[in-house]
Formats: structure tokens, C-alpha cells, sequence
């Protein structure tokens, strides 16, 4: 398959309300993608592909323990691990693109196929019941960095149980608030004669006893006002904590019991893989184990950072910038070709864009921090950042007859519509991370990419760069 994919986020901070209806857009349907610049595709969505590749990591490349159920704890061979390497890395491609799940934003995801993945995943570093140890035998380091790599992978599995837990938090909280809203209760700075409620959440419960009783009352307060809930928010936290998600009933991966760690699967697992003494295999295997008994509060963090989308105007932006993504992915293959309605769309989608995230009198800078976020949440800069990667050749006719280097000037592009293109990349990456330290952290790492334009003639990259690192000294 030659299509270009974009890869989806592990993590969907940005959301919609589902009552709201966005604003009419005036985009049209891509002309250039459906047309010209024939390539191999897939036709079945990889359906045989994710099969394969789950069956073949069910069975280990045919290594087994000594009562012969697959297993890498006793003497696999070097074939056979170059293979599963291979599989995890095939694996890893396929679930970062968005498969083995369906609508993975959805409330009703169908989580079958990754829980087969998961139990096999997991299966190459269950070190339960064997001795580990360091070794130098080229197996052995084999061995290790297979399992690193499959640690990684189960930790991108592991984002896909928050972002179906978060999208389980918000479908329970359009139902409160629905409720909320038929029948108000009175905030209790009109019940009592009390400091403000939310003055409530900066006391020390360790402080005097008139200060412990404030905190009771208003402890009573908060079940009072959400007693009509109480049903929902149990089948909330049953949907989240007690049932399983990513995870076979037998690793008990997506729940964890305060002082169960001895009999827990996944912490006993991790443990031991400390054992061999590797640096990187032992951090990895820490921020697993970190990452299973910290459940509950990986999704209060994940809340604080969820983005809800309540007006038409946000939504709107939302669904283009969806449909951005696919846009300019499609459009990479056309680009490589020279088509000119290619380039020409791509441009007009790009211009369009950037107005969402630039300051205007009817774009005022709540508006363009709030559309800067949706991006970035959705990540459209990957696949305009992956135009960037196309080749833009110079013409070193004149810097070749230039006989002193300070009189260089700058090198004229061979492909004029080509550097029109970046040029139309650079001008949104520059609003783009205008003043959002989140959005200047993400592009810093790629400034070497950008730097290889610098010095096109009448192609600013400077800009973009210094605005990546402008007010950022952390950077």
C-alpha cells in the first residue's frame, strides 16, 4: 500500500458537545485527491493484515516455555525474536494510523481486538515464575530490546484506555448537566452564611477543628447536590475502573486494588524486569507500573487538560481542521507529482487556516488561543510539517560563481510553486505556535528540518523559528 496515512492522537483532549450544531462551512470537497497520481492501495482497511500480524504475535514465532505454551523465558532463538521484532514494529505503525479500533472516540468502541493484542503484547515481557538475570549473549540482548519495544506499545495501548475513559466522563457529565439544568439547586453561598464554596478546596483538613467542620459541611453540601446522581456516577466509575477495557480478565490491567500489588499481575511482571539490569528496560518497565496504580489520577490530570467545544463556531473549526488533516495527507502523493490544482488547494486550505489562528477584530486573542489548541490537539501540524519534507532543490548556479562567501546571496528555488507551498507552511506554523508554549515545545524538536530551507531565495523560515523559541527560555 503506497496511500500516505496520518497518524491519529493516542489521546484526544479536544472535544465536542454532542447537542451542538457547528456553523455551515464553505469548504468543498477535495477536486485534486480523487483525481490523477494512481497509487497500490488497500481496499479492506488492513482487516488481513491486523489479523495476521495478531495471530502471529499470539504464538511467539513458535517460541514456548517448557510446558509448551508460547513464551520468550526459555532460550528463544535469534530468528525468532528478529521476527516478533518485526511484528511489533508492523504493530506499532498500524495502531498509531488508528487501527484494530473502530470510532476510537466513540462511547461504544469495540476494544475486542486490542485486548487480544494486549494479552499478546504483554506475553513478551510475562517474566512470572523465571529467574531474570543480566547476560551478554547475543540472544539475551536481543531479548531486551524486544521488550522495550513492546513496552512502548503497551503504554500507547494504555492511551487508548484514557481516551475511552475520558469520552465515558464526558457522555456522564451531558447527562448531569442536562439534569442540572431542569432542576437547579441553590449554591450553597445562598444556603449558608459561609466563605465561598470554592474557597473550600485550598483548606487544610489537617487544620483546627472549626476549620475540619467547614470542610464537613461542605462535604455535605457536594453529596446533597449530587445525591440525584448517585446511580450515574457509579456506573461511571464501573465503566471506567471495574470493568475491562484494553485488558484480558486474567492481567486485571485496567484495575487496581491498593495493596494487591504482590498478587497483581502487571506490578510482579514489571518488577521482575528488573532484573536484568538494563537502564532503559527498567525505566520503561517503572512507568508502566507507575502508570497501573496511578489509574485514577492519570484521568483527573487527563480531565484538566480535555478542551469541550460548545459553540458553532468551535465546532466548525473543529470538523475543518478534521478534515484538513485528511486534505493535505491525501494531497502529499499529488504534490510529489507537480500538480498544479494540488498545489493550488493545498495553498487556499493552508490561508484558510492560518485566519483561524491569527488575531483580528472579529478573532480576538480568546478565540485564537482556544482554535491554537484544537490544532494542536488534533495535531494538524504533523501533516503540514510533512510537506515540509518534500524536496525543494536550489539553484547553486550563483553561489558556484560567487568568489567570495559573504557576498553569497540567497539560492533560488528549481520548483517556484513548491517553495510558495512552504512558504504557506511556514507562515501557519508561525501562527500557530504564536504565544503557546505547548505548541512551541512540540515544533523546537524540528527546527533542525526547518533550518534546511533557511537561505532559500524569498522563503522565510527565520520567522517561524525565532517564534518557536520566542519567550521560552525553558526551550
Amino acid at each position: 500500500d503506497r496511500d500516505p496515512q496520518s497518524s491519529k492522537p493516542q489521546v484526544l483532549y479536544t472535544r465536542t458537545w454532542s447537542k451542538v450544531v457547528p456553523e455551515k462551512s464553505d469548504l468543498k470537497a477535495s477536486a485534486a485527491v480523487s483525481t490523477g497520481a494512481t497509487l497500490p492501495v488497500c481496499t479492506n482497511g488492513f482487516v488481513d493484515l491486523c489479523e495476521h500480524i495478531l495471530e502471529g504475535l499470539g504464538t511467539l514465532g513458535g517460541a514456548v516455555d517448557n510446558d509448551g505454551r508460547p513464551s520468550l523465558n526459555v532460550s528463544p532463538t535469534y530468528g525468532q525474536l528478529e521476527l516478533i521484532s518485526a511484528q511489533i514494529e508492523m504493530c506499532d505503525t498500524l495502531v498509531d494510523f488508528g487501527y484494530y479500533t473502530e470510532n476510537r472516540d466513540a462511547i461504544e468502541v469495540n476494544f475486542d481486538q486490542v485486548q487480544g493484542l494486549f494479552a499478546a503484547v504483554f506475553n513478551i515481557v510475562d517474566t512470572r515464575g523465571f529467574k531474570c538475570y543480566p547476560s551478554k549473549r547475543r540472544e539475551a540482548l536481543m531479548l531486551i530490546a524486544l521488550r522495550s519495544e513492546a513496552l512502548k506499545l503497551l503504554i500507547r495501548m494504555l492511551n487508548l484506555r484514557a481516551n475511552y475513559r475520558i469520552s465515558v466522563m464526558l457522555d456522564s457529565w451531558e447527562h448531569f448537566f442536562q439534569t442540572l439544568q431542569t432542576a437547579p439547586l441553590q449554591p450553597l453561598s445562598q444556603v449558608q452564611a459561609q466563605p465561598s464554596f470554592m474557597m473550600s478546596f485550598s483548606v487544610d483538613t489537617s487544620a483546627d477543628a472549626d476549620t475540619f467542620a467547614l470542610m464537613t459541611t461542605y462535604t455535605a453540601y457536594l453529596a446533597d447536590r449530587f445525591a440525584p446522581f448517585k446511580d450515574q456516577f457509579l456506573t461511571c466509575v464501573n465503566r471506567c475502573f471495574h470493568n475491562n477495557i484494553i485488558s484480558s480478565p486474567e492481567l486485571r490491567a485496567d484495575s487496581y486494588n491498593p495493596g494487591e500489588f504482590n498478587s497483581d499481575p502487571i506490578i510482579t511482571s514489571m518488577i521482575n524486569l528488573m532484573g536484568f539490569h538494563d537502564t532503559q528496560l527498567t525505566g520503561q518497565a517503572c512507568a508502566l507500573m507507575m502508570r497501573h496504580m496511578a489509574q485514577r489520577t492519570r484521568v483527573t490530570e487527563d480531565l484538566k487538560l480535555v478542551q469541550v467545544l460548545v459553540t458553532p463556531e468551535a465546532v466548525k473549526v473543529y470538523h475543518e481542521t478534521e478534515y484538513a488533516i485528511k486534505v493535505l495527507t491525501a494531497l502529499k502523493k499529488h504534490l510529489s507529482a507537480d500538480r498544479k490544482e494540488a498545489y493550488e488547494e493545498a495553498d487556499i486550505l493552508l490561508k484558510r487556516l492560518t485566519t483561524y489562528i491569527s488575531l483580528a477584530p472579529d478573532n480576538l486573542s480568546e478565540i485564537v488561543s482556544q482554535n491554537q489548541k484544537i490544532m494542536l490537539n488534533r495535531e494538524l501540524d504533523e501533516p503540514v510539517v510533512d510537506l515540509l519534507r518534500l524536496n525543494l532543490e536550489r539553484d547553486l548556479t550563483k553561489r558556484a560563481a560567487c568568489t567570495d562567501e559573504s557576498e553569497v546571496d540567497a539560492d533560488p528555488p528549481l520548483n517556484t510553486q513548491r517553495r510558495d507551498l512552504f512558504q504557506s507552511c511556514y507562515d501557519f506554523l508561525l501562527m500557530f505556535c504564536k504565544g503557546n508554549a505547548s505548541a512551541q515545545a512540540k515544533l523546537f524538536p524540528l527546527i533542525g528540518v526547518f533550518q534546511d530551507h533557511v537561505g532559500i531565495e524569498k522563503l522565510n523560515v527565520a520567522d517561524t523559528i525565532c517564534e518557536i523559541v520566542r519567550d521560552n527560555p525553558r526551550l
